[in-house]
């Protein structure tokens, strides 16, 4: 093994370059684990926070309705917690939240990769991982939102094993009295069927207060136990995309109010340059209707990543089903995702309606300004030739004043020429008593 290079940032683990080495990387097409190492050896120290954990575990056992549910604060908690597996458990869930929205995860590197280490998660999780670190801005996803590695079953077993992974982002009312009352967060979902044991392992990153209530209510009311249910997660990740997904009732009209505005200033503001009774329209207009797009076209992508995300989960699951005693369940769970994606692509439809609305609003806009700049541009030039023929006829004048003023010059210069040839000529001719009378 190469030599490894320790960034200054952080601490490269032995359980995370151990996992890099020997961590599966899933059926189909897939990165090589040089990309993997590389980008952790760049990011790691925006991913993981440097010392205290804190994470919960969801515990579910066979025969037992009560759901337990563990703190971990440490390493030495975590690293007890992974080992104590017991067989008889159902599903196992860690919740692993960030700091804050656009923050580390409240773990360290070292309990991430003893855990993904321990139950072998595939590399391909990894892609999810990172899309949970310290940034300043919301971007899109860096890959795709969804990976799945089904194995095929050993003789005996009547269960598939398989793992999966996807980014679900949803938008939850921030609680901010200024701005936008609206963000968009993202949770990052990891789980993986064990065969014959039956028991699910969850990793989930980032989860919203209301989906982890509902989950909790869900496996507090619901025998896991009940042949229906058994080893079924399809129900898990069911209850997950529908407590994510209840704000967008909400949220999408709360765009109409906005675009309606400015439909009406583009559909009633005068042509000509406004008067004091017209409505207020600039150049700001033009773009807060470019934010406004760019904001609904983010939407739309988020909303057929969700739709896609439960279209690959009831594609994964039927290729399961055939090796689960949960058909009746997966059936009523298929039903609930049909419904599902029926909902969010009728969002997203209203959507993709409001972004040609803002682009026709955005070109009607411009025009207007446009056609005002225009006459504004004509008014100035008439002015400007109206201008230039005025000094064009003073100048003139001037001209014609000045050349009146030579030809009166000339004319004195000539007079005077002539009054002192004449009296040059009194002087000579008349007597000398006249002149000096004169």
């Amino acid at each position: 093994m190469a030599a490894l290079q320790v960034p200054e940032n952080g601490i490269w683990t032995v359980e995370l370059e151990d996992y890099l080495a020997n961590g599966n990387a899933g059926y189909g097409p897939s990165r090589p684990r040089s990309f993997y190492r590389q980008l952790l050896l760049e990011n790691h120290a925006r991913i993981f926070v440097s010392s205290t954990i804190n994470i919960e575990v969801l515990r579910y056992q066979a025969g037992n309705t009560s759901l337990t549910i563990e703190a971990i604060n440490n390493f030495d908690e975590l690293r007890s917690q992974v080992l104590a597996l017991e067989s008889a458990e159902r599903c196992r869930l860690y919740l692993i939240p960030q700091v804050f929205s656009w923050g580390q995860l409240q773990i360290t590197q070292a309990g991430a990769f003893k855990l993904f280490k321990f139950f072998h998660v595939f590399l391909p999780f990894i892609n999810i991982v990172r899309e949970f670190c310290s940034k300043t801005y919301d971007g899109y996803p860096h890959g795709r939102g969804f990976y799945a590695a089904i194995y095929p079953p050993s003789p005996n077993a009547t269960h598939h094993q398989y793992e999966l992974c996807y980014i679900l982002q949803y938008v939850e009312r921030n609680g901010r009295n200024h701005g936008d009352p609206w963000s968009l967060r993202q949770s990052g979902v990891y789980q993986q069927s064990r065969g014959n044991q039956q028991a699910s392992v969850w990793i989930i990153l980032q989860l919203s207060r209301h989906a982890r209530q509902c989950l909790e209510d869900y496996m507090r009311n619901t025998d896991l136990s009940n042949r229906d249910y058994d080893d079924d997660p399809m129900h898990i990740h069911l209850h997950i995309l529908l407590a994510t997904s209840g704000n967008w009732c909400d949220y999408v009209p709360g765009f109409e109010k906005v675009i309606r505005e400015l439909e009406e200033k583009a559909c009633f503001s005068n042509l000509e340059a406004k008067d004091i009774h017209d409505y207020e329209l600039g150049f700001f207009d033009i773009q807060s209707s470019q934010l406004l797009s760019q904001k609904l076209i983010k939407i739309s992508f988020v909303l057929k990543s969700c739709v896609a995300i439960a279209s690959q989960l009831k594609c994964h699951y039927r290729s399961t089903q055939q090796h689960t005693a949960a058909g009746s369940s997966h059936e009523h769970a298929f039903t609930a995702l049909d419904n599902y994606i029926a909902d969010l692509e009728t969002h997203r439809l209203s959507i993709d309606l409001m972004i040609r609305r803002v682009k026709n609003v955005s070109d009607l806009l411009s025009r207007i300004l446009e056609s005002r700049n225009n006459e504004v541009r004509r008014e100035i030039n008439q002015a400007t030739e109206r201008n230039i023929s005025s000094l064009r006829d003073i100048t003139f004048r001037i001209q014609k004043e000045t050349l009146d003023a030579s030809t009166l010059a000339h004319q004195t210069q000539r007079d005077a020429k002539t009054v002192k040839a004449l009296t040059v000529i009194a002087i000579i001719f008349l007597p000398a008593s006249l002149v000096a009378v004169s």
